[in-house]
């Protein structure tokens, strides 16, 4: 495990907003692409469905696992760039759970899955601005492979006390510039580029893990770790 701890804690100024965002499912091509993330806690959250394409794509059926209900309708067709928000309700003897599943099947895609994962404690949340599973190519010259933007959700402001990378041998590192000289008004954006003398060209799956804190000057300051999954495609 390799970690990467910023120089300085990152501040968050608190948010006018305190509602959680949905949580995006990007359509990539012909397959559907879903993330890993904390959503917030509590009954009821929405997905947000995202077609990319530049075709119409049905979607056949959106499975819940039996700690979810889901509210929308399960079927519909999406237009090129349409979005839908659908619904989702986790019944009440399954709060506790950390972890539920939505499968969405589509006329483009066979079968995948999303893992939506709730702070059970209500913790601190940071929540990124943007799908972080799926193949995402870098040009052999182009170190940067992907940039992760958060955005304070919290009524305070919040302080990003860790970022690491949970695979040793992965060709790619986290790149902190950009949160360092980034504005404090502004999501944070953390950078994820490849080795300089990495020689990889494939697909692989890494996951990033972004620890955080709140600023309220309690004793006990309780710390949130976020997990999200990001696949990379290295190509010449």
């Amino acid at each position: 495990m390799a970690g990467y701890a910023l120089t300085q804690s990152k501040v968050f100024p608190k948010s006018q907003a305190v509602a959680s965002p949905a949580k995006l499912v990007v359509f990539r091509g012909k397959e559907v692409s879903l993330g890993s993330i904390i959503i917030g806690s509590g009954e009821k959250h929405q997905i947000n469905l995202v077609n990319q394409t530049d075709q119409v794509v049905r979607i056949d059926d959106i499975v819940p696992s039996c700690g979810c209900v889901l509210i929308d309708p399960r079927q519909m067709v999406l237009q090129p760039n349409e979005a839908h928000k659908v619904d989702i309700q986790i019944t009440a003897a399954n709060l506790g759970k950390n972890t539920h599943q939505l499968t969405v099947k589509s006329d483009q895609a066979t079968i995948d899955e999303a893992t939506l994962a709730f702070d059970g404690v209500n913790g601190p949340r940071l929540l990124p601005r943007m799908s972080l599973v799926g193949a995402i190519s870098a040009q052999k010259n182009n170190r940067l492979v992907h940039k992760l933007e958060l955005e304070n959700v919290e009524a305070s402001q919040l302080e990003v006390t860790d970022v690491e990378l949970l695979q040793d041998d992965a060709p790619i590192e986290i790149d902190l510039s950009s949160a360092e000289e980034s504005n404090s008004q502004e999501p944070l954006q953390i950078g994820i580029v490849l080795k300089e003398k990495s020689k990889f060209r494939g697909l692989f799956y890494s996951n990033i893990r972004v620890s955080i804190s709140d600023n309220s000057g309690r004793v006990s300051t309780r710390m949130t770790p976020m997990l999200a999954q990001i696949g990379v495609e290295i190509v010449d």
